[in-house]
């Protein structure tokens, strides 16, 4: 999607998932090599977006952090739709907006958008498609207008399927696509992923509570619907992108995990496996995540988010690996870096309407940190000339 290039003194990322009425954190870092380390995770009410921000930035150095913050279901939608024909890559999605007008249910003049390129050579379809994403001005300007008055602006905004993109990339095999299913509070997300790009995603109306039941019968008829959706969503994907093959299907951590899992088995075509979070992730400096299935499960779409980077070899070149293949590795399929949604005019409009001016130093702070040499925006805030908007279809961008 986009993001803001402003200093910053701290290595990684800060994911920020919006969860019903509370607000998950994760700081990641990724290495030169192994897992992206979590290095701290919180959870704070989030009735009061600026209040909740001042609260964290209290306990916690998010002035010298980028920040990123996923868009929560109901304040965007995501189709798949065909790329525009004989339209440069940089205007698809201006391209793409007046398409919208009979699919979305809001003014998309004044909407957010923006597109994820679908890989090529996946499906036998003639034309190549977009998965385009649009969100409402009045659902995004609210968060950026809060952002930015309490000096601490978003440096991306990114949505939940990219975030668990990024989780499926860190465990998916090469050469094939793979298929990851995260359960939460309120719905279920489905992602489908190749090379570490999003081929397709679906959610589902089923929650945790409902997944994980006490009442058997209530449990029971759940699990069976859920079982139902994934037969149908995972055959029309493998009809749909006919040209690779679908290795597996991984279901996040979460409370019934194994439950879910050995009912889905004998119902679905691919084998079925957990995501292993410590095998992907290094968890030293959180040990209540490993501890505690739950917190882990309300803080992975944080974790996501926040996993902005080329994903890392898990290993150095061998010592005895010859100098020139050692400074040419063969790149490693890496999960596009950028999100998938809010477009840089929608932000620009959020924040001149507010006319907010955002200063970049922190006053209380300043001179604390490196934070103290970035510069002011000076006037109404506008999108500044740093923002960059990242392609895609391109892993490692």
């Amino acid at each position: 999607m986009f993001r803001f290039t402003f200093s910053t003194s701290q290595p990684g990322w800060l994911g920020c998932a919006q969860q019903g009425a509370q607000l998950a954190v994760a700081r990641v870092e990724q290495p030169a090599f192994g897992r992206p380390a979590v290095r701290w995770v919180a959870e704070t009410p989030w009735a009061d977006p600026a209040a909740a921000l001042r609260q964290l930035a209290r306990s916690q150095p998010l002035r010298k952090l980028k920040r990123v913050l996923l868009l929560a279901r109901g304040q965007y939608q995501c189709l798949t739709l065909d790329t525009p024909a004989d339209v440069p890559r940089d205007e698809w999605a201006a391209a793409m907006r007046w398409q919208l007008k009979d699919s979305v249910d809001f003014p998309v003049d004044s909407a957010a958008v923006d597109v994820l390129a679908v890989p090529e050579g996946t499906s036998y379809r003639a034309q190549s498609q977009l998965i385009v994403v649009a969100a409402p001005q009045d659902k995004v300007q609210p968060l950026v207008v809060a952002a930015h008055g309490c000096r601490l602006p978003w440096t991306a905004i990114d949505i939940a399927e990219t975030a668990l993109r990024n989780l499926s990339a860190l465990q998916e095999p090469e050469g094939r696509a793979q298929a990851l299913l995260h359960c939460e509070a309120s719905h279920s997300t489905l992602v489908v992923t190749y090379g570490g790009d999003l081929l397709a995603t679906r959610q589902f109306d089923l929650s945790l509570a409902q997944l994980a039941a006490e009442a058997p019968a209530s449990r029971q008829s759940a699990l069976d619907q859920l079982g139902l959706e994934l037969q149908r969503t995972l055959d029309g994907i493998e009809r749909s992108f006919g040209q690779v093959s679908l290795a597996r299907l991984l279901v996040t951590p979460m409370p019934g995990l194994d439950a879910l899992c050995e009912h889905l088995r004998p119902l679905l075509y691919v084998p079925v496996a957990t995501w292993d979070a410590e095998a992907a992730l290094d968890l030293t400096d959180v040990p209540a995540l490993t501890g505690d299935i739950a917190a882990l499960n309300r803080h992975l779409c944080a974790i996501g988010a926040a996993l902005r980077e080329p994903v890392p070899p898990m290993a150095p070149p061998a010592a005895d690996t010859p100098p020139a293949a050692a400074a040419t590795p063969t790149p490693t399929p890496t999960p596009t870096p950028t999100p998938a949604t809010v477009a840089a005019a929608a932000v620009a409009t959020a924040a001149a309407s507010a006319a907010i001016e955002p200063t970049l130093v922190d006053r209380d702070h300043a001179g604390d940190s490196d934070d103290s040499h970035d510069d002011d925006l000076n006037g109404p805030a506008t999108v500044p000339a740093e923002l960059e908007a990242l392609n895609f279809d391109e892993p490692g961008h």
